[in-house]
């Protein structure tokens, strides 16, 4: 894998473009039903508070950045899964854009969507590089699974920053948003 940190950037971007664009076709075309079981979900974690809380998203955000990887080895299923996951948020926020507005919703995306949104297309596009890799033949299974799994060191530790943005950071900015 000689052009690892160039590929890397490429196979990320297209992971990124996989997720917007399953976002504009969530705002354009939601999904009443999934929005509903979203929210569903959502009441369960907003029962938990601190460091489970933290856990709770730590652990289902590592389990998505995994699947992204190991899906991605196998090209569409990780591209898919990016996708949905836009498709989902997307579906949100036509949902809460007109209640809410575009403030609030920034407010809440963004103090852990810079860290975790990258993970994923870190994650993703590891996958889809790695999936080069085997496709092309002439690889060394041990040089590959250790570039594969190498990737996902720095994609917990930067959902692990994520999760307790999410908990401690993502609450007092929306609070500042609404009170102020």
């Amino acid at each position: 894998m000689g052009d690892a940190e160039g590929g890397l950037a490429v196979y990320a971007a297209v992971a990124a473009a996989a997720y917007f664009l399953g976002v504009l076709l969530g705002y354009i075309a939601p999904s009443e039903r999934l929005v509903e079981e979203v929210q569903r979900g959502l009441g369960y974690l907003t029962s938990l508070h601190g460091l489970a809380s933290a856990a709770v998203m730590y652990a289902n955000n590592a389990a998505f950045a995994v699947l992204l990887e190991l899906g991605s080895l196998l090209v569409l299923p990780g591209v898919m899964l990016l996708a949905f996951n836009g498709y989902v948020l997307g579906s949100l926020a036509s949902v809460f854009l007109p209640e809410h507005g575009a403030g609030l919703l920034l407010a809440a995306l963004l103090p852990h969507g810079v860290v975790e949104l990258p993970a994923y297309m870190l994650a993703a596009g590891g996958g889809l590089q790695c999936a080069r890799s085997i496709y092309r033949g002439g690889f060394s299974f041990e040089r590959l699974a250790a570039r594969c799994l190498g990737l996902l060191y720095p994609v917990l530790l930067l959902l692990l920053a994520a999760a307790f943005l999410e908990e401690y950071v993502t609450p007092r900015v929306v609070s500042a948003v609404v009170g102020g």
